[in-house]
């Protein structure tokens, strides 16, 4: 059994540590989590939609329906050329590094439409696992996907961690992106000292 882990990441935090109470919702092939500052939606392996509750701000809209990314397990599937493709140097697309839109992603094995899904609410959060994963072509019957997210008690930051594993040698990572973010906001980067990406893409 090949596995991959994706530990602990930190979604959006708005710093204030008070109690912080966790709604979850279960649903068809996603599940909500609302914090007192933030209520998330992750469906099919995607973070797909984030809402500041305080303010009203969506930093990541449903509606968009922006999914063509890499996501999911990543597997060597015979194509070593295609995983390197997705794991080049640091650079932007001014050095024309970028990946173009509309290709595909053949080495990311993801949830899709026949996919066995279960979750389940675990301590403050929610538990969901998609079973058959497919690249668009192939489907990839024993492969899972298993994501929790949950509120860190005291921080009330929202917290997630995936694991992904296959049957077959050539595991080499799992993501589990943020879709639809909203155009408006900077990306902040920690690598050269800090970088932020906007809207236009260059870094400053």
């Amino acid at each position: 059994m090949r596995t991959c882990l994706l530990c602990a990441a930190a979604l959006i935090s708005v710093g204030l540590a008070v109690a912080q109470e966790a709604k979850v919702e279960l649903a068809e092939r996603s599940f909500t989590i609302t914090s007192p500052r933030l209520q998330v939606t992750v469906e099919d392996g995607m973070i797909v939609h984030a809402r500041n509750v305080l303010t009203g701000e969506v930093h990541a809209d449903r509606a968009a329906a922006d999914y063509h990314m890499p996501r999911g397990l990543g597997h060597l599937t015979g194509d070593v050329a295609e995983a390197t493709r997705l794991h080049v140097p640091w650079g932007s697309h001014n050095m024309n590094q970028q990946i173009e839109a509309g290709s595909g992603f053949p080495t990311m094995h993801h949830p899709h439409a026949d996919s066995a899904y279960q979750a389940e609410r675990i301590e403050r959060g929610a538990r969901a696992t998609w079973t058959g994963l497919s690249n668009g072509e192939q489907v990839f019957a024993d492969e899972r996907l298993t994501i929790e997210m949950w509120v860190e008690e005291g921080s009330g930051q929202v917290l997630y961690r995936a694991q992904a594993t296959s049957p077959d040698a050539g595991v080499y990572g799992v993501q589990v992106p943020l879709a639809n973010l909203d155009a408006g906001h900077r990306f902040y980067v920690d690598s050269f000292g800090g970088l932020y990406y906007d809207r236009n893409m260059n870094p400053a």
